[in-house]
C-alpha cells in the first residue's frame, strides 16, 4: 500500500494543498483560493470542480446555500435599497409567509428544479391557497432566480415553464360576481358623510381612483376647466422593516413610479359643480 503524499498540516492532520489565483481583490492583491484533500488527486478534483463551475458561470462559493439563506440576503441587501418601501414590504411578506415557514426554505439553491416548485405550488392549491397567492409567490421567486442567474449562483431559472395551478377557492370566487351600489345606496351612504369624506367618496365612485391616490390629491392636481385630474402621487401607510426584523408604520406621500400609474383621469360631468363648490 502506497501512502498518500501530503504537503500541508492543519490541526495536526496531514493534507495535500493546492493554491490557485483567480483574478485580483478590490485592493489589487491576488485573489487566492486553497483546495485541500487527503491526496493530490482529491485536492485536484476539488479544484477541477470549482474551475468547471466558473466556466459554466456558476458561483461555487454559493452552491451549498439554501434558498431561504440567499433570498433573505437578496431581500435585505438588494431589494430593500433599490426598490420602494411598498415593494420591499410586499416581497418580504411573501418570503416570511410562503417561503420561510415551508420546505422551500431549506432547499439547496443550486439543485432546485422546476418540478420541486411545481409540486409545492400544487400542494398550496390543494390546501386552499388562492390563485393570486401562488401567482405572487412565483413572481417573487422568478425575480429572485433571475438575480441569482445573473450573479452566477445558478445556471437556469427554475420558475419558467411552470403551470400555475388554479385553486378551488379561486374558481368559486369567479362565479360570485360583484354587485354595484344602487343609486339609493349611494345617496344613503353620502348622507352619513361630512364634507371632506363626502368629496373623497364621490370622487372614488366617479373616477375609480385608488385610496392612496385619492388621499394624495392636492388642489393643483384638479383641472376644473378641462374636467380632469392629474394623478401623480399617492399617500400610503408604509411598513419600514429593519435588518433585525423590527418594523414600524409611517405615513408617506410619494410620487407614482410608472407611466401607467401617472395619468389624466376625466371628471364625470355630474361631479363638476360639486367639486368646484368644494374647492
Amino acid at each position: 500500500m502506497v501512502a498518500n503524499k501530503t504537503n500541508y498540516i492543519k490541526n495536526g492532520i496531514n493534507y495535500y494543498r493546492l493554491v490557485a489565483t483567480y483574478g485580483k481583490k478590490p485592493d489589487g492583491k491576488p485573489n487566492k483560493k486553497e483546495f485541500h484533500g487527503k491526496s493530490f488527486k482529491e485536492a485536484k478534483a476539488k479544484k477541477d470542480e470549482y474551475d468547471a463551475g466558473l466556466n459554466n458561470g456558476l458561483n461555487i462559493d454559493y452552491k451549498n446555500m439554501t434558498l431561504g439563506e440567499l433570498i433573505k440576503l437578496w431581500l435585505f441587501e438588494v431589494v430593500r435599497v433599490s426598490n420602494s418601501d411598498a415593494t420591499f414590504d410586499r416581497y418580504e411578506s411573501i418570503y416570511r409567509n410562503y417561503i420561510e415557514k415551508t420546505e422551500l426554505n431549506n432547499l439547496i439553491l443550486s439543485v432546485i428544479r422546476p418540478l420541486s416548485l411545481q409540486m409545492h405550488y400544487n400542494n398550496m392549491a390543494d390546501q386552499g391557497n388562492s390563485e393570486s397567492v401562488i401567482f405572487n409567490l412565483n413572481k417573487v421567486l422568478k425575480v429572485f432566480f433571475n438575480y441569482a442567474l445573473v450573479q452566477g449562483y445558478i445556471l437556469k431559472n427554475p420558475c419558467f415553464k411552470i403551470a400555475l395551478p388554479k385553486s378551488i377557492k379561486a374558481e368559486v370566487s369567479k362565479t360570485k360576481g360583484i354587485d354595484p351600489l344602487s343609486d339609493e345606496e349611494i345617496k344613503k351612504i353620502e348622507g352619513f358623510l361630512t364634507k371632506d369624506f363626502k368629496m373623497i367618496y364621490l370622487l372614488a365612485l366617479g373616477t375609480g381612483l385608488r385610496r392612496g391616490e385619492l388621499l394624495g390629491l392636492s388642489f393643483e392636481d384638479v383641472d376644473i376647466d378641462n374636467k380632469q385630474i392629474n394623478v401623480v402621487k399617492a399617500l400610503g401607510y408604509v411598513k419600514k422593516i429593519e435588518h433585525d426584523g423590527t418594523y414600524k408604520y409611517v405615513t408617506e406621500l410619494k410620487n407614482l413610479k410608472t407611466k401607467n400609474s401617472k395619468r389624466m383621469v376625466p371628471i364625470p360631468g355630474g361631479l363638476i359643480l360639486t367639486l368646484k363648490a368644494y374647492i
